[in-house]
Formats: C-alpha cells, structure tokens, sequence
C-alpha cells in the first residue's frame, strides 16, 4: 500500500503486551530509497524516549485508523536504541547557524544511536526534508510537500512537491531517481527535471494507490 508520511505520523502501535508507542517519523537511505528505521515515541510509559524500529517489525497497518502493530514487547522496545535528540551537533559539523545544527542534530543522532557510525550523509528524516526548495537546472520551483513510502517493501516511491510558489495551486509527483542531490545545508534538493518538465506532470490530488512511475526525460 502507498501512504503518504504525514499520515502515518501518530499511528499507535500495540506490542505484544501493550501499548508501545507512536510513529513519529520515517528515516530512508537517500541512495537506495529504502526505509532503514521507523522513529517511535514511548510516550509516558517509558519516559517519552524516541526509539529506532526496524521497519519490518510493523505489521497490520490501518493508516486511516492510525494504529499498528509492532511485534515487540515493552521491554524490547526499551532496549531499541534511542534517538537523542538534543545530541550536540557541533561536535560533528561546524556551526552555522542554531536551526541547522538542531536539525542535523535529529538525525545524525539518530545514526549514532542505530550504528555507532556519526554524521552518515545518506540517512535522512522525512519529518525534517518536508520544506526544503526543489531546485532544477533551469531555477527552483517550489519545495517538498511530503513523501510517499511503500509500505509492503518500506521504500520510498515518490516525492510529493508544491509549485505553488511558481504555479497556482498545483503538487505533482517526483520519482526518486530524478533526484540528483540533497543538499541540506543549502535547504535544497536538486532534480535532473526541468521546471517545465515538471510543469507538463498531472496534478497529484492526493488520491492513492499509484500507476507504477514510467521512468524517462517527464
């Protein structure tokens, strides 16, 4: 099934013996477009920590009824590894400006946490990539609205972009492999699309399931 990450966002995931949390945020391997870790909150039951699920451990899924299940007792999931998100990102980047550094902080901690590796360039938030400016070879053209994430083999399948600031009104989907760059600290993400390219593109609607992406130069 295709969703769309903000409406996975606040689903309650029962463990095997309770309630474990809620889906937070989606973190993916900007290379491979594969979802590595789900970002769960524990809420009060274990002092509002944010923990790293394997995507493969969620099961059951009712997006529109914002519940799952995770196949985890409490305790395992105490023993996730933990996102911490106040990690002092000056140690790892130099300072740029406050915003930045507590952004990068979110998930290079949360690499930390998951594999000892610090500052991984590929492991990226979907929470924290909403916003950032699209940027073709001919101009930017508005910015990421939002994600689309297969939840059957937990890959990303489309990028969801807003030309609003270009064109009146219209999103339209963008495949991963047009992706070219991220480039965080610019706050953009560069496509091989031109804007008109893009232009050409039907709007997207929000209506789910997909046709599968016909993959050429539009």
């Amino acid at each position: 099934m295709f969703i769309v990450t903000k409406d996975m966002f606040g689903t309650r995931l029962e463990g095997i013996d309770g309630r474990v949390g809620t889906l937070y945020d989606v973190l993916f391997d900007d290379q491979s477009w594969k979802v590595r870790h789900l970002i769960v909150s524990t809420e009060r039951w274990f002092h509002g920590r944010r923990v790293l699920l394997e995507p493969e451990m969620v099961e059951g899924t009712d997006w529109s009824g914002r519940s799952g299940v995770a196949r985890l007792t409490k305790e395992q999931v105490r023993q996730c590894p933990s996102v911490d998100t106040e990690l002092p990102a000056a140690r790892h980047k130099p300072p740029e400006s406050a915003q930045v550094l507590v952004s990068e902080a979110y998930w290079i901690g949360a690499l930390s946490a998951s594999s000892g590796v610090q500052g991984d360039p590929h492991l990226r938030s979907t929470r924290l990539l909403a916003g950032l400016h699209i940027h073709c070879p001919d101009g930017r053209l508005g910015h990421v609205e939002d994600f689309v994430v297969d939840d059957q083999t937990w890959s990303v399948r489309y990028l969801v972009v807003d030309t609003r600031n270009w064109w009146p009104g219209k999103r339209v989907l963008i495949e991963p492999p047009f992706v070219t760059s991220i480039r965080w600290r610019d706050r953009e993400i560069h496509l091989a699309l031109t804007r008109e390219q893009i232009e050409r593109r039907p709007a997207y609607e929000g209506t789910l399931p997909f046709e599968e992406p016909v993959l050429g130069t539009a």
